[in-house]
């Protein structure tokens, strides 16, 4: 399996979509909560927040179906969550558009 083959895989898309609604709900159940604060650290943590995620969920969920390169290997585990989660907005507006414009 060549790295093209990994990007646009099940498990790879699956990860990433996940990822983004997690930063999603994150950050709009903190943007609820402090409504009347200042919330500038979005800012700041919004680059980096969809890795720390990928990090958290390559190293607690190793029975997620990896692709057979990495399944036996935490550290690629890892490595793969973390791609995903720099992807994972990307992905999310190819899908969203994709939805959008097969439905109309």
């Amino acid at each position: 399996m060549n790295i093209l083959q990994l990007l646009i895989s099940w498990q790879f898309l699956t990860l990433a979509l996940v990822i983004s609604a997690v930063t999603t709900t994150i950050k709009d159940t903190c943007e609820s909560i402090w409504i009347l604060a200042d919330v500038k650290w979005w800012k700041v943590t919004n680059p980096i927040m969809p890795l720390a995620i990928g990090a958290v969920f390559g190293l607690a969920f190793s029975n997620f179906p990896y692709p057979e390169l990495i399944q036996n290997n935490t550290v690629g585990q890892v490595c793969f969550c973390l791609v995903a989660g720099e992807f994972s907005s990307f992905v999310y507006r190819f899908v969203k558009a994709a939805f959008e414009k097969e439905i109309g």
